[in-house]
């Protein structure tokens, strides 16, 4: 069977779901910032709903913010807004992220609905955060991407 040519006939690479517009963010160094979410209040129920995710192959998704003291940090990978689109099973991990590489702080497999991932995280002292996600699994919590089965659409809530 013949497979997909690229330029002059060469194999092209072809993966089942495409990078997102935040590609590269594959580390922390790399990682998108994030804005735009509510000071923490009383009032919960609004959060920051990040779209049009995806992880591929040896991809982790990093986005960053900072985070004030003794506020809490409510994260969860949610399924695409378009049904009958392919959903990985996403593995989410939270770093202490001033500077590269960071220092791992939380992870979470699948408390989230389905095979989505949900971590909740109390600061006790301001913080440069990253929060990563990548495909399940990752039985040594490196978050490189080189372990994930799957691939998919995703969003990304985020909410103090």
């Amino acid at each position: 069977m013949a497979g997909i040519q690229g330029a002059q006939g060469a194999p092209m690479a072809v993966t089942g779901v495409p990078p997102d517009d935040f590609e590269p963010n594959d580390n922390v160094a790399t990682r998108t910032d994030v804005t735009g979410l509510h000071a923490p209040t009383l009032v919960t129920g609004h959060p920051l709903i990040i779209s049009g995710l995806t992880i591929s192959k040896n991809d982790v998704d990093f986005f960053s913010m900072d985070a004030l003291a003794y506020t809490l940090l409510f994260a969860a990978t949610l399924p695409p807004e378009v049904t009958g689109l392919p959903v990985p099973d996403t593995y989410m991990g939270l770093f202490d992220a001033p500077q590269p590489p960071g220092t791992l702080l939380a992870t979470d497999d699948d408390s989230g609905r389905e095979n989505f991932s949900q971590l909740v995280y109390l600061f006790e002292e301001d913080s440069s955060i990253a929060v990563a996600v990548e495909s399940a699994p990752d039985p040594t919590n490196k978050f490189n991407g080189t372990t994930g089965t799957t691939e998919g659409f995703y969003q990304l809530s985020l909410e103090f």
